[in-house]
């Protein structure tokens, strides 16, 4: 599947939505720009599930394909990473250690003694990434080996989603819901529900049941917060952030990619350019932007942020040129499959 315009506007739009809130918060104690970053990351997870679908599909159709999946992440994902963890950490004078290790092989957020020295955090959606594209293909073909049904990939991935979120629900009460949030295996079912979405939605023609749920989850999420408008406690915002988001955002994402595919949607010239261009750079931009801001601009204030954003932008796409693409072009290919 070629690259959809409107999917790689919202992957740049919530990277610069999480850098621009990170900035923010160093001036401003405002909980909305907390809230703003929590949001825009949360967008990534099920519009990894979306548009990984078709490789996965691929694999476990094929029954082979595998390596090359994870080869093509990992040479994606881990270089910029790495640089990134690297650069952090000596701009921050810590030691390279096991705290060093467990960001570098992604067992940081498995446990709940996260907390110790957590200074790079945005690592922590990237573990749940990195986790996702190990344990969900492999279980998977597992799974569609050993029971060949009609649908097989779609009960496993619902079942699969469902296992994850019951574990949460039974285990709320035991583990601080900081750490639930960002603990890497019980996220795994927010990027399963776009691979979910997918399956059900991408390859028919009309658009009346994303549509319906997408209205029906924001009626939802607007009810429920309407009826918690003082304050949500953690376990309210849990069931926002763990049902009703992923399922509104899901829709949203299987809605815009079916528009733009059946040619209801239209992105020409420069609006074409740079919805590509930002999807290109989102993830150097959200890996760097903390490194840029402790460098560069360690005080804030709203009278740089212009400077902030176009320092970002500037060395976001000097990197995606010189370090990212060649590295992305060097990945093996599918032989029958966009790559």
């Amino acid at each position: 599947m070629p690259k959809l315009v409107p999917l790689e506007y919202i992957r740049g739009l919530a990277a610069l939505c999480v850098a621009l809130s990170h900035y923010l918060m160093l001036t401003s104690e405002s909980p909305i720009y907390e809230l703003s970053a929590t949001l825009a990351v949360e967008v990534f997870f099920p519009l990894s599930g979306f548009v990984l679908a078709q490789q996965i599909n691929y694999v476990i159709k094929n029954r082979r394909g595998y390596g090359i999946f994870l080869t093509r992440r990992w040479m994606r994902t881990l270089p910029p990473y790495i640089l990134g963890l690297i650069a952090i950490t000596l701009l921050l004078d810590e030691s390279i250690d096991e705290n060093f290790i467990s960001y570098l092989f992604f067992f940081k957020y498995i446990f709940p003694s996260y907390s110790t020295s957590d200074y790079y955090p945005i690592a922590w959606s990237l573990a749940v990434e990195e986790w996702y594209y190990i344990v969900f293909p492999g279980l998977l073909l597992i799974v569609t080996k050993l029971i060949r049904v009609p649908l097989s990939p779609l009960l496993f991935a619902v079942a699969f989603f469902l296992l994850i979120l019951i574990t949460k629900i039974l285990t709320n009460s035991l583990f601080d819901p900081a750490f639930l949030r960002i603990a890497s295996f019980l996220r795994l079912d927010t990027i399963c529900l776009g691979y979910i979405f997918f399956l059900l939605f991408m390859d028919r023609k009309h658009f009346f049941w994303e549509l319906t749920i997408l209205i029906v989850s924001f009626l939802l999420i607007y009810f429920f917060v309407s009826t918690n408008e003082n304050s949500l406690s953690p376990n309210s915002f849990n069931v926002l952030l763990f049902f009703l988001l992923p399922i509104s955002f899901s829709a949203a994402i299987t809605l815009l990619a079916k528009l733009e595919r059946n040619g209801k949607l239209h992105f020409r010239g420069p609006a074409k350019v740079i919805g590509l261009e930002l999807g290109r750079i989102s993830y150097s931009m959200y890996l760097f932007h903390l490194i840029l801001i402790y460098a560069l601009f360690p005080e804030g204030g709203v009278n740089q942020l212009l400077y902030f954003f176009l320092s970002l932008i500037s060395f976001c796409l000097l990197f995606y040129r010189f370090f990212e693409k060649p590295i992305m072009g060097a990945r093996p290919a599918y032989k029958d499959i966009s790559p």
